[in-house]
């Protein structure tokens, strides 16, 4: 572009110094003047410097434990990438180890860098941020799942409570030996928004059921020992085991095939991982929160406070009202009978007439 420029003005002055030896005017034609046409020349030259050198926003994503096979962060990861296809981002993963101490360093860390936006999972960073978001005031920080108390913190919540006591429904509807269990990750209040309105659920349709005492895996990510405990409650009756292990599940799932009882997927829809013996999968649609939270950073809007999202607003939900034209592969869809009861509740849901408490808080439950 640089050349261009030069050589036309060289051919400017070189036709000037021609006309004025040829002794007679060159008649005068109306166009732009040449330097008028070096002026836009450079002006577009301006702009299209100015579009190149526009610099992407930097995003830090960072996880609390490995993501490994957890579909919770896979499902984030998700997020990332729709938000990277569309917007111009730069994102870097830090990968928790599980251990909090590292974690915390690893939020003051971060924090001392330049970067515009932080998305952090899950509320294991609920007392760092507390602690040393203000310190930071113009940092933005997205906290998936978390509780903390920083104004610069935007806190996003699940109501999957309320997809649990959908797929209790299911199960209560679906069981025939009228025996239920549950394996959780951990025995911790959060783990429970999975667990007690699960129970409320399968309760309401089917006052016979009884509801085994849960299992607890104690941990996120421990296939092996979650098909044992599946296996446990299966030779204690239970015809459905309602699996709340993240990572988990995957254990519980091979026992769900080997020995024939149905089961849940948590998160995304993990149906197709044993077709047969998933009834459902509980959504929750952390791509969308992840996305969602670039998409309104980049378009301006202040970061800080409390979303929850829930089924009215597609946040979280079933399998196959989430993709309705989509072959899920959860057993509810080939119970038509069934999935017309869940799909009539989940209206119910959707319009008020149904209110589930969050276990975290307490609450009464709202049923017809």
């Amino acid at each position: 572009m640089k050349k261009i420029k030069f050589m036309l003005i060289l051919v400017i002055s070189a036709s000037l110094v021609l006309a004025a030896c040829a002794g007679q005017p060159e008649p005068e034609v109306e166009e732009p003047a040449p330097e008028e046409a070096v002026e836009e020349e450079v002006a577009e030259e301006v702009v299209e410097d100015s579009e190149a050198e526009e610099e992407p926003v930097k995003v830090l994503f960072m996880t609390e434990d490995p993501i490994g096979i957890n579909p919770y962060f896979t499902s984030a990861l998700d997020g990332l990438e729709m938000a990277d296809a569309e917007f111009n981002i730069e994102y870097t993963i830090i990968e928790g180890t599980g251990d909090p101490a590292q974690n915390d360093e690893n939020v003051r860390a971060v924090l001392r860098e330049d970067y515009d936006l932080l998305i952090l999972m899950t509320f294991g960073f609920n007392d760092i941020l507390t602690e040393v978001a203000p310190e930071y005031p113009d940092t933005p920080i997205v906290c998936i799942d978390c509780a903390a108390e920083a104004d610069n913190v935007l806190n996003v919540d699940f109501q999957s409570y309320e997809a649990a006591f959908l797929n209790g429904v299911a199960a209560g509807l679906l069981t025939e030996k009228n025996i239920i269990g549950h394996v959780g990750a951990i025995d911790m209040p959060f783990v429970h928004r999975w667990i007690d309105p699960y129970t409320v659920g399968v309760q309401y349709v089917n006052p016979d059921v009884t509801v085994l005492e849960p299992l607890y895996v104690g941990d996120w990510a421990d296939p092996a020992t979650a098909k044992e405990l599946a296996q446990t409650l299966f030779d204690q009756g239970a015809d459905v085991i309602n699996g709340v292990a993240a990572g988990s599940n995957v254990g519980i799932y091979e026992a769900a095939e080997e020995f024939g009882f149905l089961t849940h997927g948590i998160d995304v829809n993990e149906c197709p991982l044993a077709p047969g013996h998933i009834i459902e999968s509980n959504i929750k649609r952390v791509d969308l929160a992840v996305y969602r939270s670039i998409a309104d950073f980049i378009a301006g809007e202040q970061i800080g406070g409390w979303v929850a999202y829930g089924v009215a607003d597609g946040g979280v939900d079933l399998a196959n009202f989430a993709w309705p034209d989509d072959d899920t592969q959860c057993v509810l869809a080939d119970n038509p009978e069934a999935l017309a009861k869940v799909a009539e509740m989940r209206q119910m849901i959707i319009d008020g007439a149904i209110v589930i408490p969050d276990p975290l808080y307490g609450g009464d439950y709202v049923l017809p």
